[in-house]
């Protein structure tokens, strides 16, 4: 017979944090209950029960961890009241800290670069890497969304008040920094990719790295209600109305940025412009189904056709030679997203059908 590996200590503050976690308990509560399940466990085994039956039994008869953490809410409503606005002081310093801090880092980089390699090839490779990197950790962040929110919890059950203050911190390091940071004028720092480094790759790699940005932000607000992990399919299977507007916005602001990248052929620039229709296209033809996968693509495209068509006819308007941009980036953009709903639909069967067979 093997050895059991039953940890009763742990056992004990696995069952009393689930009620904890739902901001009932006080530090008195935790040592009663943590003392009452000691208890009765010992009791237990002087009839010849292991301690992990003891264990079992003695949970039982205190009760279910949903109606334990009711009837304690119940008494005690200060308990819940204080963790609710516990979060609520640790999202507005996180919300507030963290971006203005990764902003100062940002355009520190940018400075740096700036300074050693001026405007040269090197800079351009340094800055586009650094976009993509940047870019990557973005999306690193939102996936590991479950772990993060999984540290905080346990962070707070275990001592809010240090989680709380230890949030300060980097309020109060902004707040320091602040007045030399006016007077290095950092933040003009930010728009040096476009007019400093005097790279079309660089100023694109910094747009598409913001556009990611919003994407990632977008992924985190509208997978709330999504019970499996954030994946394509979670965001794109059965969408809300107003994910597809706002998702189709951000691609729209994306598809344009390319046109920053001048290949010195308006068929290929349309191109290019279209391609990112296609592949949104594509990925919302191939996690959903039937007649539904048409009103999903003309909610997520009808933004974008109409501000290209409104806002491309109006530029067209004000260019003295005759050249009109519009038709090529309305006709590509329309094409595309045809073409990504065709080829995502057929994708569909044939691995539904490879899986079936």
């Amino acid at each position: 017979m093997e050895p059991s590996t039953f940890n009763l200590q742990q056992s004990v503050d696995d069952y009393i944090s689930v009620i904890k976690s739902q901001g009932s308990l006080t530090n008195a509560d935790v040592i009663e209950l943590t003392a009452h399940l000691h208890d009765a466990t010992e009791a237990l085994q002087r009839n010849n029960l292991t301690e992990e039956e003891a264990f079992l039994i003695a949970r039982k008869r205190l009760g279910h961890a949903e109606i334990l953490t009711e009837e304690y809410a119940k008494v005690n409503t200060t308990v819940t009241i204080n963790k609710t606005w516990a979060y609520l002081f640790l999202g507005f310093n996180l919300i507030y800290s963290v971006p203005a801090i990764l902003l100062i880092g940002i355009c520190s980089v940018y400075l740096t670069v700036y300074k050693f390699y001026e405007v040269s090839t090197t800079s351009t490779i340094i800055i586009t890497t650094f976009h993509l990197l940047f870019t990557c950790f973005v999306w690193y962040f939102v996936k590991q969304k479950n772990k993060i929110s999984k540290f905080i919890e346990k962070q707070m059950n275990e001592n809010m008040s240090r989680i709380v203050l230890i949030s300060f911190v980097p309020m109060v390091v902004f707040a320091f920094l602040l007045p030399k940071l006016l007077r290095w004028n950092i933040y003009y720092a930010l728009v040096y990719p476009g007019h400093k480094f005097s790279s079309l790759l660089a100023e694109f790699s910094q747009l598409f790295a913001i556009i990611n940005i919003l994407l990632a932000i977008l992924s985190l607000v509208f997978s709330i209600h999504k019970n499996e992990g954030l994946n394509l399919k979670a965001l794109f299977e059965k969408p809300s109305i107003v994910a597809l507007i706002c998702f189709g916005f951000v691609i729209e602001l994306f598809a344009a940025s390319t046109r920053i990248m001048q290949t010195g052929s308006i068929m290929l620039n349309a191109a290019i412009f279209g391609m990112v229709y296609f592949m949104a296209s594509f990925l919302i033809a191939f996690y959903n189904k039937g007649g539904k996968v048409n009103k999903y693509i003309f909610f997520f495209c009808a933004l974008g056709v109409s501000l290209e068509t409104i806002v491309g006819m109006r530029a067209d308007s004000f260019r003295t030679s005759d050249n009109q941009l519009t038709i090529y980036f309305v006709s590509a953009m329309l094409i595309c997203i045809v073409a990504g709903r065709l080829l995502g639909t057929s994708t569909k069967s044939m691995r539904n059908l490879k899986t079936a067979s």
